[in-house]
């Protein structure tokens, strides 16, 4: 009996399913998938001064030396990697399973990476880029009409690093560790780049980072849009 009993209780143990990985806020893919972002191929170190990605140095690494990087990293999605006189462009795949990936595009002047951009860097947060790279300098924040909304974005600016985020749109509180909507990170940029003309228009916002949230402080002197007009972006 107690030897039939011990066989039934293994057969139910081995028939129990695994339990499932919790997945990340803000993943909108299917559950028991862990998608980390690859926080790790940024370089914050006394010898990147300016922010490393992927062992790539702006204003030190030659563009020859950061194209062999880049073609030897299975991070990158060769078959999109593309180089011309002006630089790279290619895509980064940017957590573990190689699902969600931002494009980049690295410029060079006079044989030397310049700067790097990335869109889109979703599922990094706010909150693991600040983590990461420290407090920043200042902020500006802008109010975006939409046809049946308004939205607030922002940007932060890392000055001595020469860095810059954006956040499109952001949250109706301020800026929050949560924010995911990262529509841009630049390195290596002396804030002279952002085009067209309505882009370049934060720089007339610029403030004094103060930290989370905040909102009203930073748009003082705005229009704050009513809290029902806000488009909501749970993260």
């Amino acid at each position: 009996m107690r030897k039939a009993l011990f066989l039934f209780l293994l057969i139910l143990i081995s028939c129990t399913p695994a339990p499932m990985s919790t997945p990340i806020a803000g993943n909108t893919n299917s559950p028991g998938q862990d998608y980390l972002p690859s926080i790790e191929a940024f370089d914050v170190s006394a010898k990147c001064p300016h922010i490393c990605w992927m062992r790539i140095n702006p204003g030190v690494t030659s563009a020859e030396e950061a194209r062999l990087l880049l073609r030897a990293s299975n991070q990158i999605d060769q078959e999109t990697f593309h180089v011309s006189t002006n630089g790279i462009k290619t895509k980064w795949f940017i957590e573990k399973r190689k699902t969600n990936y931002s494009e980049v595009a690295i410029s060079n002047v006079d044989g030397h990476v310049e700067s790097i951009t990335f869109s889109q860097l979703a599922p990094f947060t706010i909150g693991d880029l600040l983590n990461l790279f420290g407090e920043p300098d200042e902020i500006s924040l802008r109010i975006d009409k939409a046809a049946d909304a308004e939205d607030i974005s922002y940007m932060i600016y890392y000055t001595n690093k020469k860095m810059l985020i954006w956040v499109m749109p952001g949250s109706r509180n301020g800026p929050q560790p949560t924010d995911h909507n990262i529509e841009m990170l630049v390195l290596g940029t002396e804030f002279k780049i952002l085009s067209p003309s309505w882009l370049a228009d934060y720089g007339n916002y610029r403030q004094p980072w103060l930290g989370y949230g905040h909102l009203e402080d930073y748009l003082s002197g705005q229009v704050t849009p009513p809290e029902n007009n806000l488009q909501t972006h749970p993260p």
